[in-house]
């Protein structure tokens, strides 16, 4: 009888930990790719960034 318990809690604590490990790694999978996008935002604004100050700056040696 004990064995079996013992079984039987083994077995829910694998599941739990199956279904605890499914939530979190489905919130780091949207946490890294959120971040990702966010980076690559970051990298986007400092190019235009870059674009504008050496537009800009041309523009202001031809005058």
């Amino acid at each position: 009888m004990a064995l079996g318990f013992r079984f039987a809690q083994t077995l829910l604590n694998l599941a739990f930990a199956r279904f605890v490990g499914a939530i979190f790694g489905s919130y780091c999978r949207e946490f890294e790719k959120k971040q990702k996008q966010d980076e690559k935002q970051k990298q986007d604004e400092k190019q235009l960034g870059i674009r504008f100050a050496h537009e800009l700056f041309f523009s202001l040696r031809s005058i």
